[in-house]
């Protein structure tokens, strides 16, 4: 658990992974992207914190050469109340992989059509 302070403007932050199992070996390099709130995504942010993870998949495709970007989304039907600053509780958050699209999907459009970004997870081996 980390609190990126930014002051609700977003923020890139730079993470190296080491001794993750199964890479016992590796440097795994990262960024998170925190983008610059919003009143949809505020609304969530004053009740919770942003869930991120990364998987096995995750990691064996950055080891395999690919850049993997993740966008950790409140996916666009959980909007309904968030103006008021009430977190309903159906809040649903969703994770779009950038290596799960077509080769001709951009991950930010995509994400931005589905829902409102928290952040952008980039892994890179």
């Amino acid at each position: 658990r980390h609190d990126f302070l930014t002051s609700g403007k977003g923020g890139v932050f730079g993470m190296k992974l080491k001794n993750v199992a199964g890479y016992p070996a590796a440097e795994i390099l990262s960024t998170i992207e925190i983008t610059p709130v919003n009143p949809i995504t505020a609304a969530y942010l004053d009740h919770t914190a942003v869930p991120m993870s990364v998987t096995d998949e995750d990691l064996k495709k950055s080891q395999e050469g690919f850049i993997v970007r993740k966008a950790i989304i409140l996916a666009k039907p959980d909007f309904k109340g968030l103006f008021l600053n009430n977190l309903p509780e159906d809040v649903c958050i969703k994770v779009i992989d950038n290596y799960r699209l077509k080769p001709t999907q951009d991950l930010i459009e995509e994400a931005n059509k589905r829902g409102a970004i928290l952040a952008i997870v980039t892994i890179i081996k």
